[in-house]
């Protein structure tokens, strides 16, 4: 090769206003891609689909359940069968053969009853990761290790690694949230707030650490919130959401920190949800005001090339696109 969850919570913030790191919930108000009501988005300059894509897409609809589709659109099938609760966040093991995601069955009652459930490929086999009580009971945002050895999720004790059988839990010692992997497995990046830091603001930024929890670096220092988009493919860059100029905009940045540009520059919210293999990136737009799922759009990491995605049109976001 990717936080009270009710349908209004699978959004971009302002519209999109759910936490950090767009499946990202309640508890910390980051984007949001749209509040699942009924109302149809406006209609939007017609943008020409986009073509030459490959791979697979998992992703929640607005009823909650999970729906894998392939690329062009075909083979598209419901995954999961979420009954009264809500799947979502999804992540693609890396052989394309399992889905983790976050959802609010298996956990008793409560304001973030979330846990981590892996489910085949095909929809068989479907199990649940985290345990229901206890200290290391729920679980938010998993993210699905590029070796396939190890899901990072986040819950009270901060950035946690397990292995896909549930057995091996470890938690790094880290205050975050939203992990994403690098290409090559050996950094996490993930999103932490002023309160964990001490700062006394609720102010999120992006974080860098080594896969065993040493070694973070923090790289944005903005007043504004900031959450972790996607890596490069090459893992020299990265991808990532910030309110510092309007509603919220896709930015891009070294690996390190430096060289920061604006890519998109929009009426309401936009977030990065993947980096294809081609260079492009995968793009949620959400309206203010306005309910449902988000739009969704591929675009070059300098802004030009803009392509709709009319396959991804019942998506709420995040979307998992296996490559």
């Amino acid at each position: 090769m990717q936080r009270v969850v009710t349908t209004a919570t699978l959004v971009l913030v302002v519209v999109f206003a759910a936490s950090a790191c767009w499946s990202r919930s309640v508890d910390h108000g980051a984007p949001a891609a749209s509040s699942g009501g009924g109302t149809p988005p406006p209609p939007q300059p017609e943008v020409a689909p986009a073509t030459g894509l490959t791979g697979r897409i998992v992703y929640a609809s607005v009823q909650g359940d999970l729906w894998v589709v392939d690329a062009d659109g075909s083979n598209r099938r419901q995954l999961t069968e979420s009954g009264a609760g809500v799947d979502s966040s999804p992540t693609w093991s890396p052989d394309g053969t399992r889905v983790a995601f976050r959802t609010t069955r298996g956990s008793p009652s409560g304001p973030d009853p979330s846990n981590i459930f892996v489910v085949n490929a095909d929809g068989s086999g479907e199990r649940q990761l985290t345990p229901a009580r206890g200290a290391a009971a729920g679980g938010l945002f998993p993210a699905w290790s590029p070796d396939g050895n190890s899901i990072a999720y986040s819950n009270g004790a901060g950035i946690n690694l397990v292995r896909p059988d549930g057995r091996g839990r470890r938690p790094l010692g880290v205050a975050g949230e939203c992990s994403v992997w690098s290409p090559d497995g050996s950094e996490l990046m993930f999103c932490s707030n002023g309160v964990n830091r001490g700062e006394g603001v609720d102010n999120w930024d992006v974080f860098v650490m080594d896969a065993d929890g040493t070694n973070v670096r923090r790289l944005t220092r903005h007043v504004a919130q900031d959450y972790p988009g996607a890596w490069s493919p090459d893992g020299t860059q990265i991808a990532f959401f910030s309110r510092r100029d309007g509603d919220g905009d896709v930015y891009v940045m070294d690996a390190d920190g430096a060289n920061l540009r604006r890519v998109t520059n929009q009426p309401g919210a936009q977030a990065a949800d993947a980096w294809l293999a081609d260079g492009r990136l995968v793009i949620g737009s959400a309206q203010e005001g306005v309910e449902g799922p988000p739009q969704w759009f591929v675009l070059r990491p300098d802004g030009s090339g803009r392509a709709s995605l009319p396959q991804l049109k019942t998506a709420m976001e995040p979307i998992a696109w296996l490559r």
